[in-house]
């Protein structure tokens, strides 16, 4: 397995279709009014294992575009997250990391 800047470098693959979704489990309705759009970690240092072009990049980029723009015209506020690509493994809010030894 090669290493991309820090991280494995992941194969190309396709995203599931929608009839390969699960259905939803959740016993309530989405309230625009109480919702919020979290686009997370969506970053070129998170990006770079992948291979520029294949999928998934351009479905999935494509995919929280469409979200983005439909929270917007239903007036949700969108919300996104960010971290540093060389952050040290002790200051990750997420514990343990994909490779992490318990």
């Amino acid at each position: 397995m090669s290493v991309s800047k820090g991280l494995p470098t992941v194969p190309a693959y396709a995203l599931p279709t929608e009839a390969e979704i699960p259905a939803s489990r959740a016993q309530w309705t989405l309230q625009r009014d109480r919702a919020a759009l979290l686009v997370h970690d969506m970053q070129r240092y998170f990006m770079r294992p992948y291979a520029p072009g294949a999928e998934p990049l351009p479905g999935l980029i494509a995919n929280i575009a469409r979200l983005i723009a439909t929270a917007r015209t239903a007036g949700v506020p969108v919300f996104y997250t960010a971290q540093h690509g060389d952050q040290d493994r002790r200051d990750r809010g997420c514990r343990p990391t994909c490779g992490d030894r318990a």
